[in-house]
């Protein structure tokens, strides 16, 4: 709007307008998923249009520009989607896996693509991540992991690459990397997982991805292709169950003694199905007559029915064999990677609150609430920033239930926070205990999400593998010893992941929102007097870090935040990525 009236027309034919033809018009869910390529945080459907507006007036950028970005994503999009990349054998790899990529994959495909095609990785590189991102989302499929965490996994997990590339390793090693080293409801199943869930999955039911895995089952990585997935959703192939959904006489005499427990248990396995024409004439014949009857196993053209051609009899011993040969068939199609690539730093693992680990003994570094990621030095301060943002979410529901809840006060919290230290002042209607264990603060907080609806998969927490013992012990019970600086020791577990990366000013927002108000909180009068006159740069560089103590530490992060408030945020953005800051916040680690 703000653009001249020629502009305006100009912007809007040549960038905005072809931007819908080209995401066939569902323009708010395109917008949802760049914005989620542009920050790293999934707005809700419904708040895409405010979230759109705080990007655009915090991007820096003008709306010409803007909307160019738009255009461009707009083009990997719709190229992606009709698998129209120009690379046959890539566009064939994306006819089949976009069947079970879904929504949350897109803005992770969109940056990829867009490295690709302007060299910044290789043709054979661009591949392999969409077999590994493929594999990675049936393996899933397939084991009944719920899809809370993929949100959250695809949201970040560029940016999780370019922290860990430090020079010029293959993307696909770096993502078989972060992963394999996922846990818990973000987890890549394993052969052992795999193999157990694809022999027993119920696959008929799975109507929207039955399909696929047939297509895939059938054809493999031929280049004979034909479209099986398609014709199954046309009906012009169909699902059929070798042993028939309803038992007929016949079935049960050939099947024996224990007719029904097979039928209950095999009826709706992979091993009990395959596709066919002729569906309706087979019905719920014998087995012999399905395969002589005009059209029939003997003569089918798919090669899944080369092992039930090759029968003479259907029952329990066929369909073991048959189940074993088609999950070794899966295990090739869809494999488990491998990668020798070891970061120079670890990347700080996250899991949802919903999920069913325990978080005892595990160091918390930070929580992410709303999409927005802070640092936190124990689990009282997660609790308490939770709470809080719960009680914003829905302030009657909370207080309502919190009345139900030991450990939440709603009557005299104040009173309680001023006589001791372990019950903290959430609000003046809400105080919390915080002397808990973990595992009760996590309880806690779920049975506070479930009064009000609220999902805990959209709290994440960012955690060390696992904490030392007095770590474990503090943060859970007993009185967490607290130091003024504990914000800025906080921060730098984040910071730290940024050293070397080669991102943007935009990929290091979060955290630089973090450091700034934790810096905020300590500045210093007269801070190049305390480093003697000199810049932080000339400081540094002679000073080694183990001499510099925290009054100086305190003076170049005053000098930082005072020069970026001139300057601007790329200030800090660079001394982030350099190192200098985390040099600076290892010097209160240490204190």
């Amino acid at each position: 709007m703000d653009l001249t009236q020629r502009e305006q027309n100009e912007v809007y034919e040549k960038y905005w307008n072809e931007m819908e033809k080209n995401v066939d018009y569902a323009t708010d869910e395109f917008i949802r998923w760049f914005l989620v390529a542009q920050t790293a945080k999934t707005p809700n459907k419904a708040d895409v249009y405010e979230a759109f507006k705080v990007f655009t007036k915090n991007s820096g950028k003008s709306a010409r520009s803007i909307a160019e970005d738009l255009h461009q994503f707009s083009l990997y999009a719709r190229e992606l989607e009709r698998a129209e990349t120009g690379d046959r054998k890539i566009d064939r790899r994306l006819r089949r896996a976009n069947l079970v990529f879904g929504g949350v994959v897109k803005p992770f495909l969109w940056q990829i693509y867009r490295d690709f095609k302007t060299g910044a990785i290789g043709r054979e590189d661009f591949e392999k991540i969409l077999e590994i991102t493929e594999s990675y989302n049936f393996r899933r499929l397939a084991s009944g992991i719920p899809t809370s965490a993929l949100n959250r996994i695809y949201a970040g997990l560029y940016n999780d690459i370019k922290k860990l590339r430090k020079h010029d390793e293959p993307y696909s090693e770096i993502l078989v990397y972060l992963l394999l080293n996922r846990r818990g409801s973000g987890r890549f199943p394993d052969d052992s997982e795999f193999r157990e869930a694809f022999q027993t999955r119920d696959f008929y039911a799975m109507k929207t991805y039955r399909g696929y895995v047939f297509d895939v089952l059938e054809q493999g990585s031929s280049k004979d292709v034909r479209d099986i997935a398609g014709a199954i959703t046309s009906n012009d192939l169909t699902i059929e169950h070798i042993m028939p959904q309803m038992l007929s006489r016949q079935w049960r005499e050939e099947l024996g003694p224990d007719s029904e427990e097979i039928h209950s248990v095999w009826v709706n396995r992979v091993a009990n199905l395959t596709i066919t024409g002729y569906n309706s004439e087979y019905s719920n014949r014998p087995f012999g007559e399905k395969m002589n009857m005009e059209g029939g196993f003997r003569n089918s053209p798919f090669e899944i029915n080369n092992y039930v051609k090759s029968q003479e009899s259907w029952g329990l011993e066929q369909l073991e064999t048959r189940s074993k040969l088609l999950a070794d068939r899966a295990l090739d199609l869809w494999p488990y990677p491998e990668t020798t690539f070891e970061p120079e730093k670890e990347v700080i693992p996250f899991e949802p609150m919903g999920t069913d680990r325990s978080f005892t003994g595990r160091k918390i570094v930070a929580i992410e609430l709303e999409g927005t990621k802070s640092a936190v030095n124990n689990w009282r301060d997660m609790l308490v920033k939770t709470m809080r943002m719960l009680l914003d979410q829905d302030r009657e529901g909370v207080l309502g239930v919190a009345e139900r809840i030991a450990h939440l006060e709603t009557e005299n919290g104040r009173e309680l926070s001023e006589s001791d230290p372990n019950w903290r002042l959430i609000d003046p209607a809400l105080a919390v205990y915080v002397a808990t264990p973990t595992e009760y603060k996590i309880s806690m907080l779920r049975r506070v999400c479930d009064a009000i609806g609220y999902d805990p998969d959209e709290i994440v927490i960012y955690m060390r593998p696992e904490a030392s013992d007095q770590d474990a012990v503090g943060s859970d019970d007993g009185e967490v010893e607290e130091s003024p600086n504990d914000d800025l020791v906080a921060s730098k577990a984040l910071i730290d992941e940024l050293v070397g990366a080669s991102l943007t000013e935009a990929d290091t927002a979060d955290e630089r929102a973090n450091l700034v108000q934790a810096v905020s909180q300590h500045t210093v009068d007269n801070p190049q007097e305390l480093i003697g006159g000199r810049t932080v740069q000339q400081f540094l560089d002679q000073t080694e870090a183990e001499d510099i103590t925290p009054e100086q530490a305190l003076a170049c992060l005053t000098l930082y935040q005072q020069i970026s408030e001139l300057m601007g945020v790329q200030v800090w953005h660079n001394a982030i990525v350099s190192g200098e800051v985390s040099t600076l916040l290892g010097v209160f680690e240490r204190a």
